[in-house]
């Protein structure tokens, strides 16, 4: 997907990571001690996320904040800030048989306009299926990250992937991993877009005061 933004992007980008990296901050440390979970409605059912706001508190802080639309993102056709449930209208851009399932964005948005950087707990690996992850192009020759919005959920272990995807979250039901293996069959064209597209129609998120696992 291209990464080129509307030319008046460029200002507001500016003011707009600032902004991003501060609520998501904020976001963090209101959601360390709560258990938050995530349904995805989608064209072909419903799918239940776990998040790890303690392990992965950057990456669910912008999960939660473009879901719920506090945080803020640059639409690239206009080059305007925006705020709304950015998921809303995500659909699976690309199935690898056997290994994931890649959200992307339906629209031309080419990511939020802000990227944040990795990070890992020491025991959360790719060691079994059904994780939740960010997909990102790697650290930039500063080391700094490249995460935005896109992520994955992963169908088998995939330890090349360790340390160099963010996970934070994992598949919370039966159900969800049930229907994971089955969009995971879906017929997809050379690029292994599905033919019949998968769109997620809405995301909600719920918390609770039990800690994460």
């Amino acid at each position: 997907m291209s990464t080129a933004m509307h030319p008046a992007a460029a200002s507001t980008v500016v003011a707009l990571v600032a902004e991003a990296a501060e609520l998501r901050r904020q976001l963090a440390a209101d959601l360390a001690t709560r258990a938050v979970f995530a349904r995805l409605a989608t064209t072909c059912g419903s799918l239940r996320f776990e998040l790890f706001p303690r392990r992965a508190p950057q990456a669910v802080a912008n999960f939660v904040g473009l879901a719920n639309g506090v945080l803020p993102y640059v639409d690239s056709a206009t080059g305007e800030r925006r705020t709304g449930r950015y998921f809303d209208g995500f659909c699976i851009g690309r199935i690898v048989r056997g290994m994931l399932l890649d959200f992307t964005p339906a629209a031309d948005l080419h990511g939020p306009g802000y990227t944040f950087d990795d990070e890992y707990a020491a025991d959360l690996t790719f060691n079994r299926p059904y994780l939740v992850a960010m997909a990102n192009d790697g650290k930039r020759s500063d080391g700094s990250g490249t995460n935005g919005s896109q992520f994955f959920v992963t169908l088998s272990p995939a330890a090349h992937l360790n340390f160099t995807k963010p996970i934070f979250g994992e598949l919370a039901d039966d159900h969800s991993r049930r229907l994971v293996d089955e969009l995971s069959l879906t017929l997809v064209d050379g690029q292994g877009r599905p033919v019949e597209p998968v769109v997620v129609e809405h995301v909600e998120i719920t918390l609770d005061y039990r800690t994460e696992r």
